[in-house]
């Protein structure tokens, strides 16, 4: 008999450690389950909170096209055949590529459409850069 009573003790002891362990598992998971529920209930009000200020509703999807108004053009933006629109248009680009202030002078459309504008400069720059002898 007094071969089992170290057995006896020691399943005991185990058994008493295990409940321990048992315990501590299930007081940390209900600590961790109570935090959880916290921030739930947490994010949950800042959620009501920010849904109570006014916002500006933005629509993902394109909007409807509003029927056409037909742009005002005084005689003067129209006098030589160039409206205003592209006068701005013109104007931004100047704006953009000089990166300084400017003025535009004089705005003339072309007169020719069949003048290859581009290739003229382009021979222009090239015969402005050599030297003459």
């Amino acid at each position: 008999m007094n071969s089992l009573l170290p057995l006896a003790t020691e399943s005991i002891a185990g058994h008493l450690q295990f409940l321990a362990n048992l315990r501590y598992q299930t007081v940390g998971v209900m600590i961790v389950m109570t935090s959880l529920c916290g921030l739930a209930v947490l994010v949950a009000l800042v959620a009501k909170g920010i849904s109570f200020f006014p916002t500006t509703k933005k629509s993902l999807a394109p909007e409807a096209p509003k029927a056409p108004v037909p742009p005002a053009t005084p005689a003067a933006a129209l006098a030589d055949g160039i409206p205003a629109e592209i006068r701005a248009v013109i104007a931004a680009a100047i704006h953009v590529s000089l990166k300084s202030p400017h003025r535009i002078l004089h705005v003339e459309p072309v007169q020719n459409p069949q003048l290859h504008a581009w290739s003229v400069e382009g021979r222009r720059q090239i015969f402005q850069s050599h030297t003459f002898r």
